[in-house]
C-alpha cells in the first residue's frame, strides 16, 4: 500500500490542511494583511498533496511489479 493512503498519514494531512484553513480564515476575519500569504500557503498545499498520493501510487505500482518479475 502507497504510503499516502495509510491512516495515520492521511489522518495528519487532514489535519495539517484543517490548520491551514483555520489560519486563512483567522487572517481573514481579524484583517491582520496576512490573508494572501495564508491562501498561497494552502491552496498549494492542496495542490500538492493530490500529485503526492499519485506519484506515491505509481512508486509503490513499480516496486510491486519488480517485486513480482525478480526471479526466485
Amino acid at each position: 500500500m502507497p504510503w499516502t493512503l495509510r491512516p495515520a498519514v492521511t489522518a495528519g494531512v487532514v489535519a495539517v490542511l484543517l490548520a491551514l484553513l483555520t489560519w486563512f480564515a483567522a487572517e481573514l476575519i481579524t484583517g491582520s494583511g496576512q490573508a494572501g500569504l495564508a491562501e498561497r500557503i494552502f491552496g498549494a498545499a492542496q495542490a500538492l498533496w493530490p500529485l503526492t498520493v499519485v506519484l506515491s501510487c505509481c512508486y509503490a505500482a513499480r516496486a510491486g511489479a519488480k517485486l513480482a518479475v525478480r526471479p526466485a
